[in-house]
């Protein structure tokens, strides 16, 4: 890790794509759950790997990197997630404006659509907590952080992770409680 973190401060493309080797499968899934849209996913990644080349000298420790990109991560999707939410409502006013309407339905392959209902279910039910008990839920449940290490992505003491971990747990359980493989 000490030579992945030297090779982002000096710049070199090797270590950039090492790091994507390492993370980027970790990060876009981590993105993608905090978010619940793919493609902001894939591009706050890809804004997270390019940060990582700039901002690399700001990490002490090697054993830091991993915190830090997840850190990144969430502010590049945040930034992103704000950019979707301006597009889609100028989107939605041209449509409106035309007289026309969006429709989002698809067809789903029906194998598929009892695990496309359980996976809607659950990423509405992540959307539905405030961002910092989603973020927390991401790192410790996604990701397996340690609630030290999830203290220190968000910037927060590790009994607020306890906290947070504990009433999203809770909020999750009571709006998934009416949820079962019957109600499809």
């Amino acid at each position: 890790m000490d030579r992945l973190l030297e090779g982002l401060r000096r710049g070199d493309v090797a270590a950039l794509e090492l790091l994507h080797a390492l993370y980027s499968e970790r990060l876009v899934r981590a993105a993608w759950t905090f978010t619940g849209n793919w493609e902001v996913a894939r591009d706050a990644t890809q804004e997270c790997l390019i940060a990582a080349m700039g901002g690399a000298g700001h990490i002490r420790e090697a054993n830091q990197l991993r915190a830090w990109l997840f850190g990144v991560l969430f502010n590049c999707c945040r930034t992103l997630m704000r950019k979707e939410s301006r597009r889609r409502r100028r989107e939605e006013r041209k449509a409106r404006a035309l007289g026309e309407r969006a429709s989002g339905a698809q067809a789903y392959p029906e194998e598929t659509l009892a695990l496309k209902l359980r996976l809607h279910a659950l990423q509405q039910a992540l959307a539905g907590l405030d961002e910092g008990k989603r973020m927390v839920i991401v790192l410790r449940f996604l990701e397996g952080m340690s609630v030290k290490d999830c203290a220190q992505v968000l910037g927060i003491p590790e009994g607020s992770v306890k906290s947070r971990t504990h009433s999203a747990l809770g909020e999750l359980k009571e709006t998934l409680k009416d949820w079962r493989d019957d109600t499809l």
